[in-house]
């Protein structure tokens, strides 16, 4: 196997790694019956959504450093504005912060498409896209009672 296959194995299986603790968190507050912990637990889900939608922006501050010229500004400017537009969600109760994540991730997303066109990791970004949308959704859904 060569180099570049690898990378992209490696890639796929950490991306997917990166599901773990969205759906693990989904889970299990859609399953505990005590609610101070199901408080705990999303809190600890939104957080791990600043995180991620954190480590979004700074693929692209990244590739920023490769870049030049205009590409390379946009690069450092929107490198920064996912940190930026999630920490005050990090503030939010869950039933707030969760949905507000969502459209974030979807941005964060639509963003990537037009700034990464071409890219083959684009291809991973929406699987996982996919899944964290679903399961902060399913995570909002439990927070207003869907599933009682």
């Amino acid at each position: 196997m060569n180099e570049t296959s690898n990378t992209h194995r490696l890639q796929t299986q950490l991306g997917y790694a990166g599901l773990i603790p969205f759906f693990g968190l989904t889970i299990s507050a859609l399953i505990v019956h005590d609610a101070d912990l199901r408080i705990i637990l999303l809190d600890a889900q939104t957080a791990y959504a600043g995180l991620i939608a954190s480590f979004l922006g700074g693929i692209h501050w990244g590739v920023s450093l490769v870049n030049s010229g205009r590409s390379r500004r946009v690069g450092i400017i929107w490198g920064v504005m996912p940190s930026l537009l999630a920490w005050p969600l990090l503030m939010l109760p869950a039933q707030f912060a969760l949905p507000a994540f969502t459209i974030l991730f979807v941005a964060i997303w639509l963003i990537d498409l037009r700034l990464l066109a071409g890219n083959a990791f684009l291809v991973l970004r929406t699987k996982l896209t996919v899944a964290v949308t679903i399961s902060l959704i399913l995570s909002f859904a439990g927070t207003v009672g869907v599933f009682e």
